[in-house]
C-alpha cells in the first residue's frame, strides 16, 4: 500500500441515506440531512455507493471497487483523492485505523 495511506484510513458515510439520480458519466446525490445535491463523477459516485454507515479501510474499499485488479500508484492516489473530496463534500468521514 503507498506512503500515502499510512497509518491507514477507514472510512464510512456520514448520512443514513442518500438519494440517487444516475446520469450516463455522473450522477447527483442529495443529502437529506444538509439539504445539498453534489453532482458526481464516476469514481466518487462508484465510491460513495460502496460506503456504508460502517468503517471500511481503504485497502477494503479498493479491493471492493476494482476485484482482484491491481491499481498502480496513479491509479490509487486517484482514489484517495476522491475519498477526501467526498469528505470535503461531507459525504463521507476518515479516521486513522489506529483510532479505532
Amino acid at each position: 500500500m503507498p506512503s500515502s495511506d499510512r497509518p491507514g484510513l477507514a472510512w464510512r458515510r456520514c448520512a443514513p441515506a442518500l438519494e440517487w439520480r444516475h446520469e450516463a458519466g455522473s450522477g447527483a446525490v442529495f443529502d437529506p440531512v444538509t439539504g445539498e445535491t453534489h453532482f458526481l463523477s464516476d469514481l466518487p459516485a462508484m465510491l460513495v455507493t460502496e460506503i456504508d454507515e460502517t468503517w471500511c479501510d481503504t485497502r477494503t474499499l479498493i479491493e471492493r471497487i476494482a476485484g482482484s485488479i491491481q491499481l498502480d500508484a496513479g491509479e490509487h492516489a486517484k482514489v484517495l483523492a476522491a475519498l477526501h473530496y467526498l469528505e470535503g463534500a461531507e459525504l463521507v468521514e476518515s479516521r486513522h485505523e489506529k483510532d479505532a
